[in-house]
């Protein structure tokens, strides 16, 4: 049996917390870009107000398309790193809880749910059911990030109708608002399932540290 390496898997620099804090600075540049968006097409409302209904929407669309694209980049990159936050911290949690060596072999191909659910159920000895509070929250980090990380092609007619779907359906602000609350959610939610590591996940999810 070999001894769990509690002493040298921070030192080492298995950590979640740069993904953690990265993921907020990103939702910063999601909010910044935000408000840069919405200060371009205020600018722009005047300029295009005689257009008609669809066509003031295509003409806002392709003047602000470099600053929604930004937008976008910023709200992916807070999703991403929100999801490589909970899944690098589940890893250093089972590094340490069962050394590096054991764990790799038997934990680290795992979904971020079944790490979760396996790990909790050795340390704490606690089952956890799909519809407990962390294991949804996982699920819904995970499906969301997967869709971002496996996009699907769609075929778009140019129609109205169609044009309303490309304008109304894609919310990276509300989309990355709801992953950062969702990554905070999780931290707390483990807190109350392992006391045992509260002081430390308190420690590195301090925004100051970073």
């Amino acid at each position: 049996m070999k001894e769990n390496a509690n002493k040298s898997v921070e030192r080492k620099g298995i950590s979640f917390s740069p993904y953690f804090h990265t993921a907020l600075r990103f939702y910063d540049m999601v909010l910044d870009a935000e408000k840069a968006l919405g200060a371009k097409e205020k600018e722009l409302q005047e300029e295009y107000s005689g257009y008609g209904i669809a066509d003031f929407k295509i003409a806002i669309y392709s003047a602000t398309r470099k600053e929604f694209s930004q937008l976008n980049e910023f709200s992916t990159a807070t999703q991403i790193f929100s999801c490589m936050a909970i899944e690098s911290f589940l890893n250093f949690y089972g590094v340490n809880q069962l050394g590096e060596d054991f764990y790799k072999r038997n934990f680290e191909r795992l979904s971020p749910n079944q790490k979760l659910e396996a790990l909790i159920a050795i340390a704490v000895h606690l089952s956890l059911e799909k519809e407990d509070d962390i294991c949804k929250v996982v699920r819904r980090m995970f499906d969301q990030r997967n869709h971002l990380v496996h996009p699907k092609a769609k075929q778009i007619k140019a129609d109205s109708e169609k044009i309303e779907i490309i304008f109304g359906t894609d919310n990276p602000v509300s989309d990355a608002k709801k992953m950062v609350g969702d990554m905070r959610l999780f931290f707390d939610l483990f807190r109350k399932l392992d006391p045992s590591h509260g002081s430390l996940i308190d420690y590195l999810t301090k925004e100051e540290l970073f």
